[in-house]
């Protein structure tokens, strides 16, 4: 027989009562019912029930209850045992499969237990502390959807779901040092996640519950024909290591639940993509506090409840990504506190949809279904299989990392929630595919993993040495890296870790050079004064990179730069430049510059935003990326913007945005013009990703790139002209070494890159430094940013004095060069002086309108001489 427990309390806080037990299912109008589990139901009483048998002193006020349910009888002694010795925690009531334990948010703790969910061998939950609606089951119009005929309109949308955006995802989520509740790290996560459900065309809002939490994020997408109606889609954000409450140490959360939370956003793309209307009115959250207890959750259950809206069902995703060894992909689904006639019509509709893959029950506790349920709606909890969550022997610790995780299972898992979504929503008959506005033109290329392939040695000369055996990766004005395994005579062998990748680093001075190797140790190989040779990975703005300049050394494969071709330059292309030069402005510059480094604010889809940082991994750099393709439409005669997403290991996704104007003789040919629009702050203690204005470095060069587009609107090239601003420069050259590698791939033509970086401080000097190497190409090339120097002077007059230098590094000519591209920068002659360098004064305080005028008008000179 099931019994019940009655928690008493009484009136007077000051006096205690008793905890008491009931074999009756409700004996008394003073019992209120707090939820049914696995061999009890659960009520808490008034001053007095007949029939209730004292078990326990409870004062009036603690009401944080605890249930640990178990599989073995072993286990359930050892918990009791460690109970006894435990401050602040009591056994309030115990059954052959249970306890219930007082003490509030401390027991999780105290009994080194997690604070929801399934550990070896037993399940541990909260109890409610309020009075809960007992579960309806699957309602009228639940029913109706079920009955509906497979759909080909859904099929073509579940076949569109893909596993590079879902991996990518999580990517970035688990790049995230910790998403514990309690670290202000999780905002990263909470921003990134509201931006993408912005992206999608979505209304959200942040929803507080704790003031020591972060909040949880809902997102909302109207219905049509029945808005009040409402299906509610969710994830936790939230992640936890091995210490519930540990928010200083690493806590990836690739599986848990990082999987469940990226789910959502790619069903909310595809809705997006496809343009679709629902009868209902769908929410998507993002909850957060799930690993304290489902704080977030059941925070909103309870308001919208209280609200009175009228939930028809609750999706939830947590942990989707792990197969159990041996076993075919399976979708999991949660057995208690659920819908379970709903959940059964889902697994029987999921094979229409997703071939090959089952489904199977999971006897696994509990994830924020659990919130719903307890307020009476209908719930259906997503599962990776039909396991344990502690099954996953990654779970709740400091590897819990995409890699360990399946990802064809990651997309057969988001297809079979997408179908059940787009089946129970009311999906509306299918209308015309999304149509891009005209603020909203450019498109996502696909992205990928570019780091490097591993070198066994690497090898330094001081010379470029031939042969065949040979292979150069990396060359500056002072040495030369070649990859090999054997030893030659004259060279220096660096023998580091084969498996990390390996960057040349820059130290400009010499308090640089010490914070160098305190940061580096063994770690980082001197070669000159100068360079060095860093092989752990983290170089960057994990440890030191305000130490010098950072470019990562890519495998085999670099062009030999004999094989560098350049264009000549007809005699035509030197009519109306003039006309063209003047169009750049400084006031124009100003305007543009104090939008990007957030001075002023944008316009980012029509609201405005002040940008703090446009660091590589975080919202502000996506607004940026946005306004600049929206500035670009606008004003730049744009016939396609490209938003050109990869994936940074170690960091997360970011984004190249290219403007493309057509060639009208030679479209397959093309001059890139390009410019990294990222900054940072590293320097003294900076926070790269709340504060990096980058005015000079290098919201100048793109600035600068913007402004030579805008001039050049009503010019048409021959060539085809790519203007774009890099990402991920300032953690070792990632944009454009992506932008080079999938020109590489797809066998495009690029005729020669010209690169601005820092363009705006002028101190010691009003000039231009026009870096390259000897190379016959490059030469050309440089030797073509003077004529265009003087065509200024003779002609609009400027007083920008110049100098040549033949040692590329550090900047994203670099890749261009390595792939045998010609390749130059145009950078501020004062650059090494500037004393804003990835700082936070960064500011436009800094910049010289003028000079920063002056650079751009040269090289739109240069951009009209190779595509003309």
């Amino acid at each position: 027989m099931r019994t019940s427990v009655f928690l008493a309390a009484l009136v007077a806080a000051a006096h205690a009562s008793q905890w008491c037990v009931s074999e009756n299912e409700v004996p008394s109008a003073s019992a209120f019912y707090r939820g049914t589990y696995k061999d009890f139901a659960l009520y808490a009483g008034g001053p007095s029930v007949a029939g209730c048998v004292p078990i326990a002193p409870y004062t009036s006020g603690n009401d944080g209850l605890w249930l640990l349910q178990f599989e073995e009888e072993r286990r359930m002694a050892d918990v009791i045992a460690h109970l006894a010795k435990a401050p602040g925690v009591s056994l309030v009531h115990k059954t052959p499969r249970s306890i219930v334990v007082s003490g509030g948010d401390v027991v999780p703790a105290q009994l080194s237990l997690d604070a929801c969910g399934t550990e070896r061998g037993m399940d541990i939950m909260p109890l409610p502390t309020h009075v809960v609606t007992k579960p309806k089951q699957m309602s009228a119009r639940l029913l109706a959807s079920s009955k509906k005929p497979r759909s080909e309109q859904i099929q073509a949308i579940v076949d569109m779901v893909s596993q590079a955006q879902i991996v990518g995802g999580i990517h970035f989520l688990e790049e995230i040092y910790t998403r514990n509740s309690y670290s202000d790290q999780l905002y990263r996560g909470v921003d990134w996640v509201e931006a993408r459900y912005r992206d999608y065309n979505m209304t959200t809002e942040r929803i507080p519950f704790r003031a020591d939490m972060a909040p949880n994020v809902v997102a909302t997408l109207p219905g049509v024909t029945s808005p009040s109606v409402v299906v509610v889609v969710g994830a936790h954000l939230d992640s936890r290591n091995t210490n519930t409450n540990d928010a200083t140490n690493p806590a990836p959360g690739a599986d848990d639940n990082a999987s469940g939370t990226v789910a959502l956003l790619e069903i909310a793309r595809l809705i997006f993509q496809n343009n679709l209307q629902f009868d209902y009115t769908l929410k998507f959250c993002a909850f957060t506090g799930e690993e304290q207890g489902l704080l977030g959750s059941a925070h909103l259950a309870q308001l919208w409840k209280g609200q009175g809206m009228d939930i028809e069902v609750m999706f939830n995703a947590d942990m989707l990504g792990w197969t159990l060894p041996g076993q075919p992909i399976n979708v999991g689904f949660k057995d208690a506190s659920v819908d379970l006639p709903l959940t059964a019509k889902i697994r029987d509709m999921i094979p229409q949809y997703v071939a090959g893959v089952g489904t199977a029950m999971s006897a696994s506790c509990c994830s924020d279904y659990l919130s719903f349920n307890r307020e009476g709606y209908s719930a259906v909890g997503f599962f990776e299989n039909g396991g344990a969550a502690s099954n996953y022997p990654h779970y709740h610790t400091e590897t819990d990392l995409e890699m360990y995780l399946n990802t064809e299972q990651l997309r057969t898992h988001t297809q079979a929630m997408l179908a059940a979504v787009l089946t129970y929503t009311g999906l509306l008959p299918a209308r015309a595919a999304r149509a891009p506005a005209a603020k909203k033109a450019y498109r996502v290329a696909n992205g990928g993993d570019i780091m490097p392939t591993r070198a066994t040695y690497v090898y330094i000369t001081p010379v470029d040495v031939a042969g065949s055996a040979v292979v150069p990766n990396a060359n500056v004005s002072v040495i030369a890296v070649y990859d090999r395994t054997d030893a030659q005579a004259g060279w220096k062998p660096v023998d580091i870790n084969a498996d990390l990748p390996k960057y040349l680093v820059r130290s400009r001075h010499a308090e640089d050079r010490v914070n160098l190797k305190k940061a580096y140790g063994k770690n980082l190989v001197p070669i000159t004064e100068e360079y060095y040779i860093q092989a752990t990975g983290e170089v960057g703005e994990r440890k030191a990179h305000s130490c010098g300049n950072v470019m990562l050394i890519p495998g085999a494969g670099m062009r030999k730069r004999s094989e560098m071709t350049l264009p000549v330059v007809s005699a035509k292309a030197q009519d109306k430049k003039d006309e063209y030069m003047a169009k750049v402005t400084s006031p124009n510059c100003e305007s543009v510059l104090r939008g990007m480094s957030g001075d002023q604010p944008i316009m980012v889809n029509d609201q405005p935003l002040t940008l703090r940082t446009r660091y590589s991994f975080v919202p502000d750099n996506l607004y940026a990326a946005e306004w600049m393709a929206e500035w670009m439409l606008d004003n730049a005669g744009c016939d396609d913007i490209i938003f050109q997403s990869f994936i940074v290991t170690s960091w997360g996704i970011t984004r190249n945005v290219i403007c493309v104007k057509l060639g009208s003789q030679h479209p397959e040919e093309i001059v890139v013009l390009g410019a990294h629009f990222d900054s940072i702050s590293s320097a003294n203690g900076g926070d790269s990703a709340a504060y990096a204005p980058g005015a000079v470095d290098n919201g100048s060069g793109a600035t600068s790139v913007m402004m030579v587009a805008q001039a050049l609107r009503d010019f048409q090239p021959k060539r085809t002209i790519h203007y774009v601003m890099f990402s991920g420069e300032e953690q070792g050259l990632y944009g454009s070494t992506h932008y080079v590698s999938v020109a590489q791939q797809e066998g495009r033509d690029i005729k020669a890159a010209l690169i601005m970086d820092m363009t705006a401080y002028s101190n010691n000097y009003f000039g231009v430094t026009f870096e390259g190497t000897q190379d016959a190409a490059i030469v050309l090339l440089m030797a073509n940013a003077v004529e265009n120097l003087e065509y200024l002077k003779r002609t609009l007059g400027s007083q920008l004095e110049f100098q040549l230098a033949h040692n590329s590094f550090g900047s994203d000519h670099v890749p261009f060069q390595r792939a045998g591209i010609p390749a130059i920068l145009l950078i501020e002659k004062d650059d090494t002086d500037y004393p804003g360098y990835h700082r936070t004064t960064d500011t436009v305080a800094y910049a010289n309108w003028d000079q920063m005028r002056d650079i751009a008008r040269v090289i739109l000179g240069q951009v009209v001489d190779y595509s003309a």
